[in-house]
């Protein structure tokens, strides 16, 4: 009943704050382990109900942009959409053929409605609030989200020593990549945003808290993931001419990121021993049982499309051939499943988002637009892709789809400043009409 309770508490969140519900509802198998932990776990319902919430989250959005005749105007569909619905039938199509027809046909299902609904939902989302204010809303609330779990997190690993820190049953991935992610926006705001001292202090506390919790997640693929993000981003830092104050501050987080990993090694010594020796196995000749699966299954997956390279064996197929249900590579569970015919929207895919990247990029490049947004949404697009090459099946990457929808919403705002701009700059007024004014 708890849970029935909470999940409602979750949608009139939605309702009230969209963006805020949709971030919820992607870390809703993180909430899912904290709920659970509290013993408010309501058996086979609370499974069903947690799988409803999405649902609702979704309904309650399109129930204002359906109702909202300035949001249905101001939405503009992409070559990106189109590719996503595209893609969406070749996996249905590929469960007419797949070993298992029901399992294809569910996994094409939740493709659709747990998977590219957060990127139709989030686009939707963001054009309720004006210029860029819902990009920089979900922004905060990822990161408030994230601090809220890795306080709970802490609290309940505080009572003994734990290999890999998460909530309760939940999977360190899935706990690590939102603690990722915050890291990321965190970072971006003390590098590029001004803030005001008593501010700095607790983003500055905020990132030292966070960067403790994800070294203790002791995740592989999600360290490497956030490693290429903040390359890229410091790229893009630097790429723009940072300012004096701005590398003034990437100096003094350097410096501290430095002391910071000295005084850890010094006080939990184990943790950073842990870090290491699982990412020592990336490059060892034993290599662990989790990364020799996964090596499995990347040749079993090329190996079932080399067989059938022009549609594959089906969506779902992979786990006929394999004990695990998906490859862990987004590429080879494509190639592997649906051939050639799923590669192509797929590629398209990427290629679009892209070119929608590199639109905003040199955009903010010129102007000093929205506080140079791309410094954050290029990086955190780079951290979800490169963990989706790890971790988690193609309905899953819901982050992923979010961060597209938030590259391309934030496309189309730049674009519709710029030719607002246009019109005003060659929009004049007749004399006439300048001498009345005068008067």
């Amino acid at each position: 009943m708890v849970t029935y309770l909470i999940i409602l508490l979750l949608v009139l969140l939605a309702i009230w704050r969209p963006i805020l519900g949709i971030v919820l509802s992607m870390e809703g198998y993180v909430l899912r382990g904290c709920v659970d932990l509290l013993n408010f776990s309501g058996g086979g319902g609370s499974q069903l109900a947690w799988f409803l919430l999405p649902l609702a989250v979704f309904g309650a959005v399109a129930y204002q942009f359906l109702t909202s005749g300035s949001m249905r105007r101001r939405y503009k569909l992409s070559v990106v959409d189109f590719i996503f619905i595209l893609f969406g039938i070749v996996l249905f199509f590929g469960s007419l053929y797949a070993p298992d027809v029901k399992r294809g046909f569910e996994l094409s299902v939740r493709y659709w409605l747990l998977g590219i609904s957060y990127y139709f939902v989030a686009r939707i989302a963001v054009l309720k609030e004006s210029g860029s204010d819902g990009i920089d809303q979900y922004l905060h609330a990822c990161w408030i989200v994230a601090l809220v779990l890795g306080g709970i997190a802490i609290y309940v690993s505080a009572s003994g020593s734990v290999w890999r820190l998460s909530i309760g049953n939940v999977h360190p991935i899935a706990f690590s990549l939102l603690i990722g992610m915050a890291l990321l926006v965190n970072l971006y705001w003390l590098i590029v945003c001004r803030e005001k001292f008593p501010q700095a202090v607790f983003k500055y506390a905020a990132l030292i808290f966070l960067a403790y919790i994800f070294i203790a997640t002791n995740t592989r693929g999600t360290t490497v993931s956030l490693f290429l993000a903040v390359c890229v981003m410091l790229l893009l830092v630097v790429s723009y001419r940072a300012s004096f104050r701005q590398l003034n501050r990437l100096i003094l987080l350097g410096v501290g990121g430095v002391a910071g990993l000295i005084a850890l090694i010094s006080i939990q010594p184990e943790i950073i021993v842990k870090l290491f020796d699982n990412l020592a196995l990336i490059v060892s000749e034993d290599k662990g049982k989790s990364i020799s699966d996964r090596l499995m299954a990347y040749n079993v997956a090329l190996n079932l499309f080399f067989q059938n390279p022009l549609t594959g064996v089906g969506t779902g197929g992979f786990a006929h051939a394999h004990f695990t249900e998906y490859p862990h590579n987004i590429f080879l569970e494509v190639a592997s499943e649906n051939g050639i015919l799923g590669l192509l929207p797929f590629l398209g895919l990427l290629f679009f988002v892209s070119l929608e990247s590199i639109g905003i990029y040199i955009k903010n490049k010129s102007t000093n637009h929205h506080q140079r947004l791309s410094i954050i949404l290029i990086p955190l697009l780079v951290y979800f892709f490169v963990e989706a090459q790890f971790s988690m099946s193609i309905w899953m990457q819901k982050h992923l789809y979010v961060a597209m929808a938030l590259v391309v919403g934030y496309r189309a705002i730049v674009l519709a400043d710029f030719i607002r701009g246009s019109r005003n700059m060659f929009t004049f007024k007749p004399m006439g009409a300048r001498h009345q004014h005068a008067r």
